[in-house]
């Protein structure tokens, strides 16, 4: 699917406050075809009057228009860098998940209980970002309940995720998603087999991580913060146990920021009996140079000869 060759419409109050405009409008959004075929509807909101309000009746008419034209593969950004974000499509999620969408990307949207209760059932693929999950301290939301054919799923930047399933998910990337501090991530998954991790230090808390089918394992510590100066036990008490939930995967790649907070908390994983990876076959590391205790961490364990890698 060539998103990049489709351009992004955006819109304001302004734009299409005339009402004989919003038809022309809406038939714009709704022709951007994929060349290969595959029906993109790709919508994005800007307010020329320098409002920070989003017109929510205004957005929901331009997407309910463009699902009515078989739109499979929905867009929908509100263009706001804040991942607090107050925009709520209660009222549209309805609307989206009773069309035969299988695939949508949602950038900064509030996801709350009407997600998680209307049932994407044809939905393969859902990419978040800047999103927020609606939570109060005495339940959290699993807002992929209602997703069973869900295969691939993106989280970027998003808040309050602590609860993620799927009985079909077998592709998942957690790209920095902030908890806070009495908060851990649940990850249940019994067909997963890619799991792509870039979190900050701060954040990469994790309570339980079902994933028995695991095979590939990407971690890439996005930034070396103030967090872990004064905290290198607790760090790498974090990866430990990570490191336990992740014993199955038989391939794993440790990007640059990732070696080089684990190359100074060596004295801490040669404590360590022996590594989790006891099925691990690949190891890819991106560095250089890298301490031969860290090396052997992960090589003891394993029952075969893993392929070690420099890039």
């Amino acid at each position: 699917m060539r998103l990049e060759t489709c351009p992004r419409p955006q819109f304001s109050k302004r734009f299409l406050r005339p009402v004989f405009e919003f038809p022309e409008f809406c038939g714009n959004v709704v022709s951007l075809r994929d060349p290969v075929g595959d029906v993109v509807g790709k919508i994005s909101y800007i307010d020329n009057e320098g409002s920070d309000e989003l017109d929510c009746e205004l957005f929901g008419k331009v997407i309910k228009y463009a699902l009515s034209h078989d739109t499979h593969h929905l867009v929908v950004d509100t263009n706001s860098t804040s991942c607090s974000c107050d925009y709520s499509f209660s009222d549209l999620f309805g609307t989206i998940s009773s069309c035969n969408l299988t695939t949508l990307e949602l950038q900064s949207v509030l996801i709350d209980e009407a997600f998680a209760h209307s049932g994407f059932g044809m939905l393969t693929t859902l990419n978040l970002e800047l999103c927020e999950l609606e939570y109060d301290l005495d339940e959290y939301l699993d807002p992929l309940s209602g997703c069973p054919c869900l295969q691939n799923l993106v989280l970027n930047h998003c808040s309050h995720f602590v609860k993620i399933s799927g009985p079909q998910l077998l592709r998942l990337t957690l790209d920095c998603v902030y908890c806070d501090p009495w908060e851990q991530i649940e990850i249940s998954a019994p067909r997963l087999k890619f799991l792509s991790l870039l979190p900050e230090l701060e954040d990469m808390k994790f309570s339980k991580l079902s994933i028995p089918c695991l095979d590939h394992v990407d971690i890439r510590v996005t930034d070396m913060n103030d967090f872990l100066e004064g905290n290198e036990e607790c760090v790498a008490q974090r990866f430990i146990s990570l490191f336990e939930y992740l014993n199955n995967a038989i391939s794993l790649t440790l990007g640059p920021h990732t070696i080089r907070v684990l190359s100074g908390m060596t004295e801490f994983l040669e404590q360590q009996p022996s590594s989790p990876f006891r099925r691990l076959k690949t190891l890819i590391m991106e560095a250089d140079s890298v301490p031969y205790a860290l090396i052997n961490y992960f090589l003891k364990g394993s029952s075969m000869k893993p392929n070690l890698e420099f890039v």
